[in-house]
């Protein structure tokens, strides 16, 4: 901003949303007023979305935001996956990173990072590498999970802890297991035509995820039958992002 000092007013200000492409958002799961934003201009944002206005605001790092996930309830704290910077803990309290993870590999884009719900000590995170990785909160690199292209993707089973969903550029869902089969897939879904975006579970229905693709489809999944139960079309483009109804 350009502040008069003989006015003793502000000729200019700038406003204090996001100045570039918001990449990502979600809500704090034990306060539905606050929605967390990730940005290319490299700042974390916290909103209350009652008053429309930013309550905290990330210093600006040289890395885009590509998406963030909140702790579970009770804890003020997010996963960020940035450009270049690895995976970054955020305490929203202090406005600091507790912790970052570069075992991606330096400057490898994390596209997509998800704290685990049940199991808070737990964060998955998706990269360019070709890999999505567990790590405790403390850093420690718990398990690797390698696939053979770019993984977008990655969530957490919400009712089972140990399991993760990835999706991957090679148009593939997979469903992996914590410390069993070396690595290897639980399940692998096949029916993408073009790589896959995003995975989600549903909260409601045991088993069932959807996933998103440049193919401009939906895909609802049972990975027990590991089969597409319905593909929903319409979209005139790339599916990106998907949420289930909580109800």
């Amino acid at each position: 901003g350009l502040y008069n000092v003989r006015k003793r007013s502000w000729d200019f200000l700038r406003d204090t949303a996001h100045t570039e492409t918001i990449f990502d958002c979600q809500f704090k799961p034990d306060d539905c007023n606050l929605l967390a934003t990730g940005s290319y201009d490299g700042t974390l944002k916290i909103w209350n979305i009652e008053t429309m206005t930013p309550v905290l605001s990330s210093p600006p790092c040289r890395s885009t935001i590509y998406c963030v996930s909140w702790a579970p309830a009770g804890q003020d704290c997010l996963a960020l996956g940035t450009s270049r910077d690895g995976v970054l803990i955020w305490d929203s309290a202090k406005n600091v990173a507790r912790a970052t993870f570069l075992d991606h590999g330096k400057h490898t884009a994390i596209y997509c990072v998800a704290w685990n719900q049940t199991d808070s000590k737990k964060v998955a995170s998706a990269g360019a590498d070709g890999t999505c990785m567990i790590h405790q909160v403390d850093g420690t690199l718990v398990q690797t999970f390698h696939h053979p292209g770019i993984v977008f993707g990655c969530d957490w089973n919400p009712s089972n802890e140990n399991i993760v969903a990835t999706a991957c550029e090679d148009s593939l869902v997979r469903i992996f297991y914590l410390s069993m089969n070396g690595g290897v897939p639980l399940k692998t879904l096949a029916g993408h035509t073009s790589k896959v975006f995003r995975v989600k579970w549903s909260p409601l229905r045991d088993g069932v995820l959807c996933s998103t693709s440049d193919d401009r489809t939906i895909q609802v999944w049972n990975y027990t039958c590991e089969s597409a139960v319905r593909i929903l079309r319409g979209h005139g483009d790339f599916t990106r992002s998907v949420v289930w109804s909580p109800e």
